[in-house]
């Protein structure tokens, strides 16, 4: 620990640096999508050096489906369909998620937080430093001192990161023998239970596309065909617990040695400095000097035993401390992660919702959102259009496309994208009734919101219409 402060407060420039920089990249991933919109947006509006600004230069005409397009036009949409289409959600994924997570037995679950990541790299930091203490004398014989605690903690390091992973996997494996267990378990409770020791059999054909067609299917059936496996096995907990053990030991031996080897150093420091002076029981009678001797060598004995059992006791604590981590890192990967095939896909695209209202009515309001931006913006650029087209060009076919642009808007830039693209909406009867039960059992708080939000989209419409019907007003003034 002394050496980590030490190294700390040697390089706390270069120490600073690296966090910001590391707390600046995980800030960045985390806001990622919104900072890169924000991002679009202030480099559209800069002026003269701006993307809009310069688009408004390009007067070339491109067919986009059945209308001509100005290119700066068709630009400018694809920079914002790119953040529209990643809010484009189809309510029967989010049917078909909950579906399969339900069956796999992994409702409620999620992955590991960011904040649990925080806290698993500061205990692999904290053992790290305990490590390096036990191997500083011992991790590279003969080198320097400094080279020693390098090599230690590097050492010490490696060795933390892989016990992370361990019980991490432990945990994962553990929670996937217990899916494996309760399938089991209600494939015995049948009336005609089969032999214990007979496999289960899954349905290879089920994945998170065809979750609804095993609806008939008894609810073990269901389980075991969205797990990889339907045989438990502890390969991975046999590993981990052998390593904990061992190391835990040999950590514990290595503490007691270290403490060994410190009392024999300075019991050798007193003899030698003894050495030079003179006895201090050499003024007493000779038949009381062997009896005090003997007394001191009591009293140093008794403090080195004293010492030695408190050592050890703190030894001993920090090796049930340290298997007390382990197990905490087991539980960590116990709680969190997916043992079916699709199940973290499936969680990730349920997010935070609980219906399939919820679901629909946020996403429709991000893309109503980036609709209302990408339309402003779409809107100066063809004012902008107008004027140098009106400036520079003489061709009639760039004067009329320009100051008619009232089917050119962004709701239909992405019609015609969508209307391109092949939808693979081929759902099931099973499904859709599934979604019409689900949705009827909307909330009233619910329904509200999506009503809400139906206004505010007829309203949004509206809005683009008359802000397209004034700038030809504007143009024939």
């Amino acid at each position: 620990m002394e050496s980590a402060l030490q190294f700390l407060h040697d390089y706390s420039l270069a120490s600073s640096v690296v966090l910001s920089l590391f707390t600046l990249n995980l800030l960045m991933w985390y806001w990622w999508e919104k900072l890169s919109f924000w991002w679009l947006n202030v480099w559209y509006a800069f002026p003269v050096i701006g993307k809009e600004s310069r688009l408004s230069r390009d007067d070339n005409i491109i067919q986009h489906g059945d209308e001509p397009w100005f290119t700066s036009e068709i630009t400018l949409c694809r920079d914002y369909y790119q953040h529209y289409q990643k809010f484009e959600r189809d309510p029967s994924i989010f049917q078909k998620s909950q579906d399969y997570l339900k069956k796999a037995n992994e409702t409620g679950r999620n992955n590991l937080h960011l904040l649990g990541w925080v806290v698993i790299f500061l205990l692999v930091i904290l053992e790290a430093f305990g490590f390096s203490y036990v191997l500083a004398g011992y991790a590279i014989p003969g080198a320097s001192e400094n080279l020693q605690q390098k090599g230690a903690m590097g050492i010490a390091f490696i060795i933390s990161v892989i016990l992370v992973g361990l019980t991490h996997f432990t945990g994962h494996e553990l929670h996937l023998n217990s899916l494996i267990n309760t399938a089991r378990s209600w494939w015995l409770q049948k009336k005609d239970a089969p032999n214990r020791d007979s496999i289960l059999e899954p349905d290879n054909m089920i994945d998170f596309e065809s979750t609804f067609m095993d609806r008939d299917a008894p609810q073990y059936k269901q389980l075991v065909s969205r797990l990889p496996k339907t045989t438990s096995s502890y390969y991975v907990t046999y590993l981990t617990a052998v390593s904990v053990i061992v190391i835990a030991i040999l950590a514990t031996y290595v503490r007691g040695q270290v403490l060994e080897q410190q009392h024999t150093r300075t019991v050798g420091v007193e003899q030698t400095m003894g050495n030079g002076k003179s006895d201090p029981f050499e003024e007493a009678p000779v038949i009381l000097q062997s009896d005090m001797i003997n007394a001191q060598k009591k009293v140093d004995d008794d403090a080195w035993q004293s010492e030695k059992k408190g050592g050890w006791g703190t030894f001993v604590f920090l090796a049930f401390l340290f298997m007390l981590l382990q197990i905490f890192g087991v539980l960590i990967g116990y709680k969190t992660g997916f043992a079916g095939k699709d199940s973290a896909d499936a969680r990730k695209r349920i997010d935070k919702f609980k219906t399939v209202a919820e679901y629909d009515i946020f996403y429709r309001v991000k893309k109503e959102q980036i609709v209302a931006v990408a339309q402003k913006r779409l809107s100066n650029l063809q004012q902008k259009l107008q004027k140098y087209v009106q400036k520079n060009s003489n061709e009639q076919n760039r004067q009329h496309l320009a100051n008619h642009n009232d089917n050119r808007h962004f709701l239909a830039f992405v019609n015609n994208m969508q209307a391109h693209v092949p939808v693979k909406k081929q759902q099931s009867t099973a499904t859709e009734k599934n979604i019409e039960e689900r949705s009827s059992q909307e909330t009233d708080a619910v329904m509200e919101a999506r009503i809400r939000t139906e206004i505010r989209e007829a309203q949004m419409r509206e809005k683009i219409l008359k802000e397209m019907e004034r700038g030809q007003d504007e143009h024939i003034d």
